[in-house]
């Protein structure tokens, strides 16, 4: 958060589209479910990956992900999604979330609040996921989110002798 004592000015609450995000958190709890069904029919194997109460755990999730999507819009700036984006990135870590799946939970918020909004809104709110999306795109490069090469975890743990 830009620091005022620094001479840093915060982003104006409203310099966006303010009536656009208020139109977005009183359809919130409808938004949700419908970005978790886009999510679901992006990745057919999101199923097989996540139990149902992972999914319930999604769900809640998109709670928070539309507050500070909302702020964003507002404020016409992506600061509180980037913000957003390096908390939830440890979470989703340790919840052992692929970070491509965080990114198809990401984008699937646009087409879900597309009837809420107006086109403009709309454009904004693109603007602002692809933003979002870009930057959790490169957490892809952490320890631990792809799947290990076999024969290099082979040799990695001590040529496999007595492991």
């Amino acid at each position: 958060m830009p620091n005022p004592y620094r001479g840093e000015i915060p982003p104006d609450p409203n310099a966006g589209h303010p009536a656009g995000a208020a139109r977005l958190r009183a359809a919130a709890p409808r938004i949700a479910a419908l970005a978790l069904q886009e999510a679901l029919a992006r990745d057919a194997s999101f199923r097989d990956r996540y139990d149902d109460a992972k999914l319930r755990l999604f769900l809640r999730d998109y709670e928070a992900h539309l507050e500070r999507v909302a702020r964003s819009l507002a404020s016409g700036s992506d600061y509180w999604v980037q913000e957003w984006g390096e908390w939830i990135a440890a979470v989703m870590r340790r919840r052992r979330v692929l970070t491509s799946d965080l990114v198809t939970l990401i984008a699937a918020i646009g087409p879900a609040a597309k009837a809420v909004l107006s086109p403009a809104e709309q454009e904004a709110l693109d603007g602002i996921l692809d933003r979002w999306v870009a930057r959790q795109a490169r957490n892809r490069k952490l320890a631990g989110d792809r799947k290990r090469n076999p024969i290099l975890a082979f040799f990695w743990r001590g040529v496999g002798i007595a492991d």
